[in-house]
């Protein structure tokens, strides 16, 4: 069961809910674009290594009925950036600590129940959910730096814009 929550389907499911919890909590679409950006980016980064590396699946029945390549695990690629981007999430907006702390020991144990699961199905080496582990938390890393350098910039711009229409309002009063 654990694979599901590795699935598009599972991800799509989860992104409406952060875009209705954002959107009327925070008023801000912008972390639910975001989460969007992440998945697709990832999936289509682990689509392009898996076609330069063309590594075939393990030898054997699969539990699962699988058709792409097999490195790097594409589950696990997406679900440590995916539900690690959550954690980075949780971090920023949770208010209680109790919950920041649940929040970062629940999702880890689940994402390695994913990688696991693909081992366990039979449609992936374990070097190929290593692979997806590395892969996706560097990916995660670059994207939470580029949010984070996007979000500095327009504060910067909107200070900016304040102080110059403040000062000019202020010459306009004397």
């Amino acid at each position: 069961r654990s694979t599901q929550l590795g699935d598009a389907g599972a991800y799509i499911v989860l992104m409406l809910g952060i875009a209705v919890y954002f959107y009327c909590r925070r008023h801000k679409w912008i972390l639910s674009i975001q989460t969007a950006i992440i998945l697709i980016s990832t999936a289509s980064i682990n689509f392009i290594i898996k076609n330069i590396v063309g590594r075939e699946r393990p030898a054997g029945e699969h539990l699962v009925v699988v058709s792409a390549q097999s490195f790097p695990s594409g589950h696990s690629m997406s679900s440590i950036a995916f539900y690690g981007f959550f954690i980075y999430l949780a971090w920023r907006y949770l208010p209680k600590l109790w919950m920041k702390i649940s929040v970062s020991i629940v999702l880890p144990l689940l994402v390695a129940a994913i990688g696991f699961s693909r081992i366990y199905l039979g449609v992936h080496y374990p070097s190929d959910v290593a692979a997806g582990f590395m892969g996706g938390l560097f990916w995660l890393a670059v994207c939470i730096l580029l949010f984070s350098s996007f979000r500095l910039y327009m504060q910067r711009r909107r200070n900016r814009k304040a102080g110059n229409i403040e000062g000019v309002q202020g010459t306009e009063k004397r």
